[in-house]
């Protein structure tokens, strides 16, 4: 037929004299990413902000936390500058009161700020995605805020144990 394609042409690197012949999977392309949590209960004082600590890790990469320093921060390796899918989640404790805050910190600036609304009889919880570039050095942090009128808990304990989490993982260059 006029304009077919022999089957044969697709794998150029075949050196199989009949039949195909997959190419092998391109060198050097691993997953890079660290997830972090913390597996107790953080007190947040009224109207202040807080930096949330992860105490824990899913899993770390390349060394981008600490689970004994700045164990709050996810900080970007030397030679992983680049495009970073950042995802964040957590839950405060039940209180019909006030409005809670998250802020996503990048080097400690604010880089993102969400509010919740107080839902009576339940907790309330925020999560979110973002695509960042970031370089050498720079770290993330999640900050809260609430207006309860007294201290609530950033859920940490419990099932899952990655109610308060923050995560990165390396999209490239």
């Amino acid at each position: 037929m006029p304009g077919t394609i022999p089957i044969a042409s697709i794998v150029a690197d075949s050196a199989e004299a009949t039949g195909l012949k997959w190419a092998a999977p391109a060198s050097g392309s691993s997953f890079v990413g660290a997830s972090i949590y913390n597996n107790a209960n953080q007190s947040i004082s009224n109207a202040t902000w807080t930096v949330l600590n992860f105490n824990s890790e899913n899993f770390d990469t390349d060394a981008f936390h600490s689970t004994s320093t700045n164990t709050s921060r996810i900080t970007i390796p030397s030679g992983k500058n680049g495009k970073y899918l950042v995802t964040m989640k957590g839950h405060f404790q039940g209180n019909s009161t006030g409005d809670r805050y998250v802020s996503l910190a990048k080097n400690g600036a604010s880089a993102g700020a969400w509010r919740l609304s107080a839902v009576s009889g339940a907790s309330i919880g925020f999560g979110q995605s973002v695509v960042m570039d970031l370089v050498a050095t720079d770290y993330l942090q999640l900050e809260v805020y609430q207006d309860s009128g007294g201290s609530l808990n950033a859920i940490g304990a419990g099932v899952p144990p990655e109610y308060n989490f923050l995560q990165v993982t390396y999209l490239g260059a």
